[in-house]
């Protein structure tokens, strides 16, 4: 990560000291209620979908979301949580940024909920950078200045945050921190790339879903980059599959090969899925989904089947 210039120090400086000034408040809104942001900051929306449980995990994650953008005041930034929450009330749990609820009833998957999220971001013309967050993590205090200043060195990529203390075995470039897909337990999205490319594909509801927007950016010209200062707690990388998320996984795989035109693959997933058990032939297998308006401006030579359910060469 390169350091930031003298200009840029002063301007944190500055930011700062104004920051000292700037009083915080625990700020819960309905979505009607919402406000503009300051026009001379830069402006970012975290999403998060919340399950209806686990008040004292999303309590530790609200923690840190505090302490990020205290530490982002230097950066000029101006944050917004958007949540969906499961119809669970938060609004007991302290905050120091303005968070705006949302009404869960339209959104039966985590895709589907995200997908509102960053719409409903986006369509906030002064709306910079939406961050799509896992609840079940926590950012490191300086997480989002680090993310903040990735966007700032690469404006034409996606970003997503070095997860800790188990990072994702993918491979980056050291020097370039390119890397060929980014997870979207912490990723952070430019408005010119949600532009562009759209929303996270619906038919791919749980899994996968990251790896084919990473594509899909990449397609249209756009780098995917790990900010490799930016630490997101995560723990959950290598915990076994149930058997019912394995068959989702798999099933996700074989609409992606799909939909980037890789029949190797799919007949691989198929086999697999009847091989474990979750089907007894082809013919029980659910027929493909209908494939939607952004897999129109896709490259297949962007996408990696090679390493198997990674879809990226590992590092270990």
């Amino acid at each position: 990560m390169q350091r930031p210039s003298q200009t840029l120090r002063q301007e944190l400086v500055k930011s700062h000291r104004a920051f000292k000034n700037a009083s915080h408040h625990n700020k819960y809104k309905d979505m009607t209620s919402a406000t503009n942001f300051d026009q001379d900051r830069i402006k970012l929306v975290i999403g998060v979908v919340a399950p209806g449980k686990a008040i004292g995990q999303h309590k530790q994650f609200l923690r840190s979301v505090n302490l990020a953008v205290e530490n982002i005041n230097k950066a000029e930034a101006d944050v917004r949580l958007y949540v969906i929450d499961s119809g669970i009330d938060l609004s007991h749990l302290e905050s120091k940024v303005e968070v705006l609820r949302f009404d869960s009833a339209a959104s039966t998957d985590l895709c589907g909920a995200m997908n509102k999220l960053m719409s409903a971001a986006f369509s906030d013309q002064t709306t910079d950078c939406f961050l799509c967050v896992n609840p079940d993590g926590i950012l490191h205090y300086k997480a989002l200045s680090e993310l903040l200043l990735s966007n700032s060195a690469h404006a034409q990529s996606l970003i997503e945050a070095r997860e800790f203390p188990e990072e994702h075995s993918k491979q980056y470039d050291p020097k370039t921190h390119e890397t060929s897909w980014a997870s979207r337990s912490c990723l952070l999205i430019p408005r010119k790339i949600f532009e562009v490319i759209g929303e996270f594909d619906p038919n791919l509801s749980t899994y996968l879903a990251d790896v084919d927007f990473s594509w899909r950016a990449r397609s249209a010209g756009f780098s995917v980059r790990v900010a490799s200062n930016a630490l997101f707690g995560h723990t959950e990388m290598r915990q076994t599959l149930s058997p019912h998320d394995e068959k989702r996984l798999l099933l996700s795989g074989r609409y992606l090969a799909f939909k980037w035109k890789n029949e190797r693959f799919v007949e691989w997933a198929e086999k697999t899925l009847i091989e474990r058990g979750f089907f007894q032939s082809l013919t029980e297998l659910p027929a493909l989904p209908q494939l939607n308006s952004n897999a129109t401006a896709i490259n297949p030579i962007v996408a990696d089947f090679n390493h198997g359910l990674f879809f990226s060469q590992c590092r270990w």
